[in-house]
């Protein structure tokens, strides 16, 4: 978060930056003590219970709102593109790594609103 701070050039919006960044780091903590609950695998969704699932959502959802604000940032050249860039795919492995533990729409709703795909296209997926 530092290095994307020091390379944020829209002083507007850096307090919405900020309050993503806290956010997802509250979330993350509380879904990481959750892990030894859950085992892990692609499994892990469907043994986990009601409360765990809740949990592993919302980090799951507040890595996918930062992802839709470095987006914003990205296309009104808020932050350098580097530092976006290293940012992006850090949130991606987070996004990989919470997968198993979130539902297929989650994961549905991060391919339409981060990586680009037609809604309609994911919606006609059949269920595996």
């Amino acid at each position: 978060m530092i290095e994307i701070d020091r390379a944020w050039t829209f002083p507007l919006e850096r307090s919405g930056m900020h309050h993503a960044f806290g956010d997802m780091r509250h979330h993350l903590c509380h879904a990481i003590s959750q892990l030894d609950i859950v085992p892990d695998g692609s499994a892990a969704y469907a043994v986990a219970d009601e409360g765990t699932r809740f949990v592993m959502r919302e980090a799951y959802l507040s890595v996918v709102s930062l992802g839709q604000l470095l987006a914003t940032a990205a296309e009104h050249r808020w932050c350098a593109p580097d530092v976006l860039a290293a940012t992006d795919a850090a949130l991606a492995r987070l996004l990989d790594e919470l997968a198993p533990y979130v539902s297929r729409a989650d994961i549905a709703l991060r391919r339409v609103l981060l990586d680009g795909e037609p809604l309609e296209q994911v919606l006609a997926e059949p269920a595996p």
